[in-house]
């Protein structure tokens, strides 16, 4: 059984859309996630350079394929609705949204 890392990554031209995102994950839809089937959950906000995007990354790990599976045909489709109301083109914090899928090949402590 080999864990999956589910990662969305988040862009933004608006530093505060970007710290309206961050703590929505922070203050609930992290635990969500976790709640929802994931091992674990992280937040990294990246590094912001003059005239780029804000972007953050929150990164998820799954204990197999099969429960990430799982996640995405059940729970996943209200936190990603309720996202996207937030968050979404037409909201007040317009986001945009990557979604990466790989299996973890070595977690070192």
């Amino acid at each position: 059984m080999s864990t999956i890392a589910y990662t969305v990554i988040a862009e933004t031209e608006s530093e505060a859309s970007m710290r309206a995102y961050v703590a929505w994950l922070i203050q609930g839809h992290i635990r969500d996630v976790i709640q929802a089937g994931a091992l674990s959950g992280t937040v990294v906000r990246h590094d912001h350079t003059e005239g780029a995007t804000f972007t953050a990354e929150a990164r998820y790990v799954f204990g197999s394929r099969e429960a990430f599976q799982r996640y995405e045909a059940g729970p996943a489709v209200a936190l990603r609705a309720e996202g996207i109301a937030l968050f979404g083109p037409q909201s007040e914090h317009p986001m945009r949204f990557r979604r990466t899928l790989g299996g973890v090949l070595a977690a070192l402590p």
